[in-house]
């Protein structure tokens, strides 16, 4: 897309005084070239209305490929210099073809296809509709010439890189260290179940703590959660959670905790976890 479009608007800019005249007959492979472009265009919008954007993206890229094939194989830097004619045929049918993708691909990077159509001094009259209707300039005059995207060379790329290991070093940095080793025995031990949380209910004076009551399938037990900032109560009852079910009783605000809701948490968020299916309460976590 931006090879063709630099191409052909340089080329214009050279030969014809930036601008783009329609030819009084078309040659039939010009005729042919922009029939198949049209044809994609149809196939681009039921692409786009079934929400298939990477196909709309692919599709939209097989015009620009048409657009270098043709220039490429009108050869207008040889034809200008004894059948200009020729070569301005050439740039009018590619310059089509970069109005229709203005439009197809307005979409998925509208900056750049803006930008493409201030280079074609056009603004208004790029739509969907205009593009059904098949319309075309007589006559067109280009201005602010200058590449659709910027080069990207080694030096680029490598500051690039460079940004990315320097943030995924600041990302890792924040991890917690792992904790001692356990023995397998020492795991075992542990009891962990899904559970499901039938009622829960702020404690006075806290602002962080939740009492929460939950059903293990043959018990209901009461215990206290944290989690008072990151949720609401009536947004847990009914969760089935993970939670730590043989970890010795204690009392907190009052209230005798008996196990421990498990949750994964960061600096400034909290999330419970929950199992994947829906399995009954008292199911072993192994």
């Amino acid at each position: 897309l931006g090879n063709l479009a630099n191409r052909v608007y340089v080329f214009a800019e050279k030969y014809f005084d930036n601008t783009v005249k329609e030819p009084g007959v078309l040659s039939e492979y010009s005729q042919e070239i922009l029939s198949q472009a049209y044809a994609i265009c149809d196939e681009i919008k039921i692409s786009y209305a079934s929400f298939k954007v990477r196909n709309s993206l692919k599709l939209a890229l097989d015009v620009a490929r048409i657009g270098n094939k043709y220039f490429d194989e009108t050869k207008p830097w040889v034809t200008v210099k004894d059948e200009k004619s020729k070569a301005e045929e050439t740039i009018f049918v590619c310059a089509e073809l970069l109005r229709i993708l203005s439009i197809v691909f307005y979409p998925i990077i509208p900056t750049s296809m803006l930008k493409l159509r201030t280079m074609l001094k056009s603004s208004a009259d790029f739509s969907w509709k205009d593009l059904q209707e098949k319309k075309f300039r007589k006559e067109a005059t280009l201005q602010k010439i200058e590449p659709l995207f910027p080069k990207i060379d080694d030096k680029s790329i490598e500051k690039q890189i460079a940004d990315l290991l320097a943030k995924s070093a600041n990302s890792t940095s924040n991890v917690p260290e792992a904790k001692a080793e356990i023995s397998y025995d020492d795991f075992c031990k542990l009891d962990m179940r899904i559970v499901k949380i039938v009622n829960a209910e702020k404690i006075k004076k806290s602002q962080k703590l939740l009492k929460v009551k939950v059903d293990l399938g043959n018990e209901v037990r009461e215990i206290v959660s944290g989690i008072a900032e990151f949720y609401k109560p009536e947004e847990i009852v009914g969760r089935k959670v993970l939670m730590l079910i043989n970890l010795a009783p204690k009392k907190i605000m009052g209230v005798e905790s008996k196990g421990m809701i498990l949750a994964v948490h960061d600096e400034s968020d909290l999330s419970l976890l929950s199992p994947e299916k829906d399995l009954p309460a008292g199911s072993v976590v192994s």
